[in-house]
């Protein structure tokens, strides 16, 4: 008797990016707040806190000094 190797064919799963689920997120800002894109904030905020800021302040302490290079 031969080894025999049994193959599962397993349906594709396209995974959204992180940058794609938050495309859909829905901003509910009145317009007079929105002084920022809501994926940019994201971005932003997901930056700050994977680089090790722990709250508000830090977050925008990260902002101003990483200003130019989030704008890249």
């Amino acid at each position: 008797m031969t080894d025999q190797i049994a193959y599962v064919h397993l349906p594709v799963v396209r995974f959204m990016s992180f940058l794609e689920l938050c495309e859909n997120i829905e901003d509910n800002r009145t317009d007079i707040n929105k002084h920022y894109d809501l994926l940019d904030i994201i971005f932003l905020t997901m930056s700050a806190v994977l680089s090790g800021a722990k709250g508000w302040k830090a977050i925008h302490i990260f902002g101003v000094a990483q200003l130019e290079w989030l704008r890249e």
